[in-house]
């Protein structure tokens, strides 16, 4: 079965229709899947990196977004609006 976004697959596994491969964060969003690590040597870590031009530094939006970006890479919680 296929489903055209994430959050139809959500409803579709919390239905009990199937079962699936998830994100992390896609605990935020629904609290009646059940959630089943993978075993450690399935697990998988992605680096992203932000970039802006110099002429933007300024900007308070890209200063926002770095300090958000700064605080998840640290282990804290980014929170938005």
């Amino acid at each position: 079965m296929r489903a055209g976004d994430i959050f139809s697959l959500i409803n579709q596994v919390s239905g009990g229709i199937g079962y699936s491969l998830l994100p992390g964060w896609v605990r935020a969003f629904s609290s009646r899947i059940e959630r089943l690590p993978l075993d450690a040597r399935y697990g998988s870590h992605q680096q992203i990196t932000v970039l802006m031009l110099s002429s933007r530094e300024r900007d308070p939006n890209l200063l926002a977004l770095a300090a958000a970006c700064r605080l998840y890479g640290r282990g804290g919680r980014a929170t938005g609006s």
